[in-house]
């Protein structure tokens, strides 16, 4: 059986996938972006290994800002624009052949993918990094995974002011909407809140700029991909905003994945 290697060199981190002919992912890895060439021949060695297979008996296409170091690699490559990597992951990761991708990982990417038609919407320098770099200027912690414990416990209230802070209980079924982000923050708020906050603030912030894009281009639905659409921690927010906008938002398993899955996939018609 063929197998189909893909691979997404992103600013933080290069994800590897080992796919069959149908394209499910049978081995896959992730690490920090290092640019590397032996770290990445290392890593591809072990996917193969995983996988059952060797460099011999598979195909390999790259993408993603760090692909280029793959250029001098002894082994054939094809390689493919990000956009188009992460759009033909969205699809196959939500089996919509017409949907917005928002790739959401260090900051966010928004790609039209309509059949085999990919183009870069736009993009926001809000995303996982805005979340972090934040969090460590305001909490002192940067790790992503402890963010996220904090967010848990911490409550967005006591820094976010509401419609209904601001109308005097007469909103409704609105109250509950961010009228500003850290409207109401004061010096004593705690490290937890002000965690629960910002986590708030970036994911709000795509979801109503995936949103507007839905409607610009005339999609009913988003898909969410990219490491900081893996995290639990902003669904409830993103399903909140697609409600409100009456749009479908999906947030496949193993979203971090969605771009090194597309340039496997590109593979398969060749």
């Amino acid at each position: 059986m063929k197998k189909y290697i893909g691979a997404d060199l992103g600013g933080s981190a290069v994800k590897l996938v080992c796919t069959d002919e149908d394209l499910n992912i049978i081995a896959r890895r992730r690490y920090e972006t290092d640019g590397d060439i032996k770290r990445f021949e290392k890593e591809l060695d072990e996917l193969l290994l995983s996988a059952g297979t060797d460099r011999g008996s598979v195909s390999v296409c790259a993408a993603g800002v760090g692909s280029a170091i793959l250029e001098a690699m002894p082994l054939p490559i094809k390689f493919i624009s990000e956009f188009e990597a992460f759009g033909r992951g969205g699809q196959i990761m939500s089996g919509r052949t017409e949907t917005l991708v928002v790739s959401m990982g260090t900051g966010t990417a928004f790609v039209s993918a309509r059949e085999n038609e990919y183009r870069h919407m736009g993009g926001s320098g809000v995303g996982g990094g805005t979340l972090c770099g934040l969090s460590l200027l305001l909490t002192g912690e940067k790790n992503i995974f402890n963010i996220k414990d904090m967010a848990a416990r911490g409550d967005s209230h006591a820094a976010d002011l509401t419609v209904g802070d601001i109308t005097a209980g007469t909103a409704g079924d609105m109250a509950d909407l961010t009228a500003a982000n850290f409207g109401k923050a004061d010096i004593d708020l705690s490290g937890d809140d002000i965690a629960a906050a910002l986590t708030k603030m970036v994911y709000e912030s795509v979801g109503v700029m995936a949103a507007f894009c839905c409607k610009s281009a005339g999609f009913d639905s988003a898909v969410f991909v990219g490491a900081m659409a893996d995290l639990t921690m902003g669904e409830a927010i993103l399903r909140k905003v697609s409600g409100l906008h009456s749009l479908e938002f999906i947030l496949p398993e193993n979203g971090a994945f969605a771009g090194a899955l597309g340039a496997a996939s590109a593979l398969k018609r060749q």
